[in-house]
């Protein structure tokens, strides 16, 4: 009995300190959140506050990306429409020149004349299968022969054919060689063993890169041999290719020669510099100055022909800190910047077509 009285006490007690615990925790718990409360309330508001006094931003749409149609329909700028444009009319172009010892048409003869014999002729020529079309304009040049503009590119690439050259040839009284346009890239930093000058050289690099036969017209050194150096061991070069869209894929994809791929570029035009009295915009052939002028010292003799090699003098700007040929000459990059404005397609890196390339 008295056992069992003292197990029913210790339940009891038990009992009873769990009550006691579970009061003072809950009563713990409830002084422990009034005593935080006030800061939590304090932190809350304070934020609360820095969100209302920042200023109101409202987000910007972000801007869609443009799609092909909206590129391909925006107006594109004044230089690049006129590089397009002359592509157009040289793609219409074909190019005449005498043999040599004789000359197209009289000299006092004029365009509108020489327009009309070889419409003309083209009607002679014409049969079902010759594009239609007629000479829309005639440009002579300086060595007597001339640009025959057409109507339509298709009559100009027809007349380009041996076909339409001997159908052309054959219904003028006069003789006649067609000289087709050529596209000039640079081949910089070749090495000089190389024989460029072998007519086979040329076949060679097409077969080598898997260009089309007679895709290359020409490669020559642009600074002759006999002027280098002992020794140099490297040169440039200009390389004419046949067809404006080969001559953009050379371009894109560059170019190797004996299993060295090479630095190429598009040749640009440039000023044209007297070898006689140094100024610019025309050669010695057509120079009025009556003694020649150095490019290295400014003085009245050759240049090839100077021993002032530590005097320098530029004739175009006046300067003495650099020689008449220094391509950072003022005067020369002027000029340049002046061809670049005739000629937009200069700045260009490839030759601007008038289809999709």
């Amino acid at each position: 009995a008295e056992r069992v009285a003292e197990t029913a006490a210790g339940k009891v007690a038990d009992r009873v300190a769990e009550r006691i615990t579970e009061s003072i925790s809950a009563k713990m718990v409830d002084h422990v959140i009034a005593a935080i409360s006030p800061q939590i309330m304090h932190n809350q508001v304070n934020t609360m506050t820095q969100k209302l006094s920042a200023p109101m931003t409202t987000s910007q749409p972000t801007a869609p990306h443009p799609s092909y149609s909206s590129i391909a329909a925006t107006p594109l700028s004044p230089t690049v429409d006129k590089a397009l444009g002359r592509a157009a009319i040289r793609a219409c172009e074909i190019l005449l020149d005498p043999l040599p010892g004789e000359s197209l048409f009289p000299l006092d003869t004029s365009k509108h004349d020489i327009a009309k014999k070889l419409n003309e002729a083209l009607d002679k020529a014409r049969d079902d299968s010759t594009p239609k079309g007629k000479v829309k304009a005639i440009t002579i040049l300086r060595n007597g022969g001339l640009i025959a503009e057409m109507e339509s590119e298709s009559l100009a690439s027809w007349l380009n054919t041996m076909e339409g050259k001997t159908a052309l040839v054959s219904n003028l009284d006069i003789s006649v060689s067609f000289r087709h346009r050529t596209y000039p890239i640079v081949l910089e930093y070749l090495p000089v063993q190389l024989q460029l000058d072998d007519a086979g050289f040329p076949t060679q690099v097409e077969q080598e890169n898997n260009l089309p036969p007679d895709t290359i017209a020409s490669i020559r050194w642009i600074k002759p041999p006999t002027k280098r150096s002992a020794e140099q061991r490297k040169a440039f070069a200009l390389m004419h290719i046949t067809d404006i869209h080969l001559a953009n894929n050379i371009l894109r994809d560059g170019i190797c020669i004996d299993n060295e791929r090479i630095n190429i570029r598009k040749d640009k035009k440039e000023p044209l510099c007297c070898a006689k009295c140094q100024k610019f915009n025309h050669i010695a052939k057509n120079c009025s100055a009556t003694q020649d002028v150095c490019g290295t010292c400014g003085d009245d003799h050759r240049t090839s022909t100077c021993h002032s090699y530590c005097t320098t003098h530029c004739v175009n700007c006046r300067s003495q800190q650099h020689t008449s040929w220094n391509r950072n000459c003022p005067e020369f990059i002027k000029c340049c910047k002046d061809i670049d404005d005739k000629y937009p397609e200069n700045r260009m890196p490839y030759f601007p077509t008038e289809h999709i390339w």
